[in-house]
């Protein structure tokens, strides 16, 4: 129950902090099964289709079409989305080598010949997203 404190004829209400104040609550209303054409191999995992499919929704589980791996054209996954029209049907996945860009540097310690990273390049790789099932 919120205690309250008086200042200057105003009654202030104080309760305890909680992480959940400022947030919206969603639900994930749909269960979502898609397809994604041209997915890179070392993506075909449930933290690979995470990173991949970015804040689209949550994955689910993996297709058992995907766990097969009969072919390497399509992967498909169960998603959690709580609008599919909010489901691209293109989505590009950029990716660097490890570590590109970054430089070795101690802190506190200047060095005389600072080296310069070399400049990052990333792979461009676009996939095809299909909306194959959906589950209300």
């Amino acid at each position: 129950m919120p205690c309250g404190v008086q200042v200057d004829g105003c009654k202030y209400f104080i309760r305890a902090w909680d992480e959940d104040d400022h947030a919206v609550i969603l639900k994930f209303n749909h269960h979502v099964r898609v397809v994604i054409e041209d997915l890179l191999m070392q993506f075909w995992s449930l933290p690979g289709a995470e990173e991949a499919l970015g804040d689209i929704g949550r994955v689910d589980w993996l297709d058992s079409r995907t766990l097969e791996r009969g072919h390497t054209k399509t992967f498909a996954c169960w998603l959690w989305v709580w609008d599919v029209a909010h489901i691209p049907t293109r989505r590009a996945l950029w990716v660097m080598k490890r570590d590109i860009g970054r430089s070795d540097e101690i802190v506190g310690i200047a060095l005389d010949d600072r080296r310069v990273p070399p400049l990052p390049s990333a792979r461009r790789y676009d996939m095809l997203i299909h909306v194959d099932l959906l589950e209300d």
